[in-house]
């Protein structure tokens, strides 16, 4: 997977963001081995919770969890990812490199 698909799929995982609500859908980014992934979801035992697990397969074997609170400070984030990914598309070249 290229640079031009890892940003195919950040949008992606943006619009399920977006609808995730109350449910227990897990959100990956950066699938593969070519370095951590992330993964979201509700906490479903504390409300307005999502928990991120960064695992780091591909060099250390390393895991982490973090809960983040939803709360007003968050409010507007998914908007803001979405202009810094348009930022990123407008900036980055497309073609992959040889």
């Amino acid at each position: 997977m290229g640079r031009e698909a890892d940003l195919d799929n950040w949008e992606q995982a943006l619009g399920v963001f977006d609808a995730l609500g109350d449910e227990r859908e897990v959100i990956r980014w950066l699938p593969g081995d070519r370095g951590p992934s992330l993964l979201f979801w509700v906490n479903e035992n504390e409300e307005g919770v999502m928990d991120v697990r960064i695992i780091d397969s591909a060099v250390s074997g390393a895991i982490a969890e973090i809960p983040i609170v939803l709360d007003d400070l968050c409010a507007g984030w998914i908007d803001a990812h979405r202009a810094r990914l348009r930022d990123v598309r407008a900036r980055w070249p497309v073609a992959e490199p040889r």
